[in-house]
């Protein structure tokens, strides 16, 4: 909660007190003039000033004294005492097809390194990535696969791309006539927030490590930089097993964050349980949204920001968890100029009231077509 100034109030109440004749020993106030300027007034604000700065470093200090309220490093400070560290952030990670125009008479290497860029935008920012692994475009082939990550603006969602962005070569690559983007690039994810560095912590705090119980699994998965949910499915390959699907940054994690989470539990689990970390099964989520508008708006006009709201309004929902068409409609009804709106859901061109995922399943969005 932030401070909210007393100082006019502190002022007023010195003045109320100066003008009372009760205040004074002989019942004849010696002070008489309190306008603003007079030399009264001038001390008494500069007094109330300092008054006013002394009750700001007490809320100051007593709300950076509780995990419940502290911010930024001193918040990191409180939460190191329960062994909880806030997590940094993690550049995007892509994959991004190489191709040419026609097939390849000799092989043509794609080595590290090599800069892949957005178009400037009017301010001439570009999104930057660089390839991490080599590869290498076959004779008779126009297309070769590799993975890039974030260079600029570096780690954070800032670097998070759309399926289907244009994209340039931004270094020589001879042979080499175009690049794309086939999957959205998710898993840029920002440095971890006050909110839920503080939920983290607090879940430890009022969850006592159980020697392997699912709340410990949980926490285990959510300490690893790069882990955004984690479900815990118990006995999902029989008795003695545990397995815990994760995601990053609303989607897939990559395999080095799942072996980063599968060596943080192997490091703590109890030694007779078979604990497997796995990233989510995807069901591909396809919405029709055929809307009523207030007078004055077009399709054209809301059909971003409502593409924008559907996705995340999917993007919400946890692994195993359920997307409503009521939720759906809510949200898309939300956006300004939309009045009604009827929505239709399907996974694999069959139609459903609500998509029931189950405990390994991760809503995807797949087509939206807006009416």
């Amino acid at each position: 909660m932030s401070y909210t100034s007393q100082h006019a109030a502190l002022l007023q109440s010195m003045i109320l007190y100066l003008k009372d004749p009760a205040n004074w020993p002989d019942g004849n106030p010696k002070v008489t003039d309190f306008t603003p300027g007079s030399v009264a007034y001038t001390m008494l604000a500069a007094i109330a000033a300092g008054m006013d700065q002394i009750a700001k470093m007490h809320h100051d200090y007593s709300q950076q004294a509780s995990i419940m309220t502290a911010t930024e490093d001193t918040l990191d400070d409180l939460v190191q005492i329960w062994g909880v560290t806030r997590k940094t952030a993690t550049a995007a990670i892509g994959t991004f097809t190489f191709k040419k125009n026609t097939a390849a008479s000799t092989p043509i290497t794609i080595p590290t390194g090599i800069l892949i860029t957005t178009v400037p935008d009017a301010n001439g920012n570009t999104i930057q990535y660089v390839t991490n692994q080599a590869v290498t475009l076959t004779s008779g082939n126009t297309e070769v696969q590799t993975t890039g990550i974030c260079q600029v603006p570096g780690p954070g969602i800032a670097g998070n791309l759309t399926a289907g962005t244009p994209l340039l070569v931004g270094s020589a690559l001879p042979g080499i006539d175009a690049v794309s983007l086939d999957t959205t690039i998710t898993n840029g994810i920002d440095k971890e927030s006050d909110s839920s560095l503080r939920t983290r912590c607090l879940q430890i705090i009022q969850n006592p490590q159980g020697g392997g119980t699912i709340t410990d699994y949980q926490n285990w998965a959510l300490a690893v930089i790069g882990v955004t949910t984690a479900t815990v499915v118990p006995l999902n390959r029989g008795p003695g097993t545990i397995d815990v699907v994760i995601t990053s940054g609303g989607g897939l994690p990559t395999p080095d964050i799942i072996v980063q989470t599968q060596n943080a539990i192997d490091e703590r689990k109890p030694v007779n349980v078979d604990v497997e970390v796995l990233e989510p099964t995807t069901v591909i989520i396809d919405v029709i949204a055929t809307m009523t508008l207030a007078s004055g708006y077009t399709t054209e006009a809301v059909t971003l920001t409502v593409q924008e709201a559907i996705t995340d309004y999917i993007q919400s929902i946890n692994v195993g968890g359920v997307v409503y068409r009521s939720g759906m409609t809510s949200t898309i009804i939300d956006v300004q100029g939309v009045l009604d709106c009827q929505v239709t859901l399907s996974v694999l061109g069959v139609t459903m009231t609500n998509v029931t995922l189950q405990s390994q399943e991760m809503a995807i969005v797949g087509t939206i077509t807006i009416n």
